[in-house]
């Protein structure tokens, strides 16, 4: 009995080192093969690209093929790799160069082990489908956050992804730079009130950003934020924010009065709060078509109006000697208008373009039969208006059929009471003369012809008549025996 137990004990013994083998073999070659390393030369290494390797899953070793610890993943080491889904970064890996898995867009996740000391900028540019990003707890300089990669001395957010939502703990001061570069599917972030610092190009190239809003803590915006959001329609600064402010959907600088970022709905103060348009300001707007910029404007920084393609008219509030004294910078307008109908773009200058300063107004009295108005006429644009129309008074007639006013006559076979204002004197003249050319003679003394104002008369109104003095010459002839 005892030996059938012993057999039965070795037997099992035996499977499990069998079954030992084949899982330790799996684990010996988890690692990706086939990606690129190379070789400090002092017994280290750093991955320097994808190479052969076509795993969807990337584990990076912790040593190269050769024997070489792997401190580094090289500046875009990753860069294009399509089919990355994940990637495991081993211990011992101290530094993630910039761009290292820029454009990577079908990643979704990444682990980011302890000893990881040194994390650069736009490392995850472009990674469209990225939503987790975790540090490994025992890391002594940065932790993972809801998908944000924070710097515990310094407070900083460098890494940020589509998914992330920025703690509000006050854990967060400063967005560093390029931290969320890229995260083209980011449609909206919150920026906390504890966070004083937006570095540079910190969300630049979210296209699917439509708005931001600034809090009041924040005292230091460098450079732009928001270059290449091509989706921008909203920029919103706290008002009891000290140091920026917004105006016309347009981040200005209140100090120095230097527009900061502005979007495809921006319209330049031209109070002069405004008095330079920044780098890269409307960078990438493209549903731009028109801008007006005020002639208080005496800069325009480097590629502010880069890749607006759609821009074809940029009206400016000055005259043509003044535009050409704007200082611009070479690039202000590198492909501005570019894919417009007009397959460029065009400056108009008018003076009057934010309100006409030479304006003229002259007012014109009514009169008996036509109406008054109020002219207004601008010097500097020729722009012109007929405004507050006052309609015509009438005629005025006296008794005896002479308009007061504008010394018109009424002519009438019959008396007319006075101050009566026929609705259309031409009408009543016209008849007045057919009556009196078919009217049958009264006496052998009818007034045949009447020169001068060329009208038949009746003799009844022969009266009437003799007050136009030299505007009439009479004719008469007599009955013959």
């Amino acid at each position: 009995m005892k030996k059938a137990i012993r057999a039965t004990a070795l037997l099992l013994s035996a499977a499990m080192i069998i079954l030992t083998i084949p899982f330790t073999a799996s684990a010996a070659s988890e690692a990706s093969q086939g990606l690129e390393f190379t070789s400090n030369n002092n017994g280290t290494c750093y991955v320097s690209g994808i190479g052969s390797c076509n795993d969807t899953a990337i584990v990076i070793p912790s040593s190269s093929p050769s024997g070489d610890t792997v401190t580094k993943i090289a500046t875009l080491a990753f860069s294009h790799a399509k089919n990355i889904v994940s990637v495991k970064i081993p211990e011992g890996v101290k530094t993630i160069g910039e761009g290292a898995f820029f454009y990577c867009d079908k990643l979704e996740s990444i682990e980011i082990p302890s000893s990881v000391t040194d994390i650069q900028k736009g490392i995850f540019a472009f990674c469209r489908k990225l939503t987790s990003i975790t540090v490994d707890e025992a890391n002594t300089k940065y932790y993972s956050n809801q998908n944000c990669v924070i710097e515990k001395a310094t407070n900083t957010l460098t890494v940020g992804c589509n998914s992330s939502v920025i703690p509000s703990d006050g854990s967060v001061i400063i967005i560093g730079e390029e931290a969320f570069a890229d995260c083209t599917e980011l449609t909206e972030i919150t920026i906390p009130e504890s966070v004083t610092t937006l570095e540079d190009y910190a969300f630049s190239g979210c296209e699917a950003l439509s708005s931001i809003y600034i809090p009041a803590s924040v005292e230091s915006i460098n450079g732009n934020v928001f270059a290449g959001c091509n989706g921008l329609l909203s920029i919103t600064v706290d008002q009891a924010n000290k140091a920026y402010h917004s105006s016309g959907n347009c981040l200005i600088n209140t100090k120095t009065k230097i527009l900061i970022s502005g979007c495809n709905s921006s319209v330049i103060p031209h109070d002069g709060s405004v008095i330079g348009i920044g780098k890269l300001a409307f960078s990438n707007c493209r549903s731009l078509e028109h801008i007006a910029i005020p002639k208080k404007i005496t800069s325009i920084g480097t590629m502010a109006f880069s890749y607006c393609y759609n821009l074809s008219t940029i009206s400016y509030e000055g005259t043509k000697k003044q535009w050409n004294n704007v200082l611009k910078d070479p690039n202000w307008d590198l492909y501005v208008g570019d894919q417009s109908s007009k397959k460029g773009y065009e400056v108009v200058f008018d003076s009057c373009l934010f309100g006409h300063t030479k304006l003229e107004t002259t007012t014109v009295d009514p009169t008996c039969t036509e109406d008054g108005y109020t002219f207004i006429k601008c010097s500097a644009c020729n722009y012109n208006e007929k405004t507050d129309t006052v309609p015509a008074t009438g005629h005025d007639y006296d008794t005896k059929g002479v308009c007061s006013v504008c010394g018109d006559i009424f002519v009438s076979e019959t008396s007319k009471p006075a101050n009566k204002k026929p609705s259309s004197i031409e009408d009543e003249d016209e008849e007045t003369t057919k009556k009196a050319e078919t009217k049958e003679p009264e006496s052998t003394d009818n007034i045949e012809e009447l020169g001068g104002c060329g009208n038949s008369i009746g003799i009844t109104t022969l009266a009437i008549v003799a007050t136009l003095g030299s505007c009439a010459v009479f004719v008469s002839k007599k009955k013959e025996n």
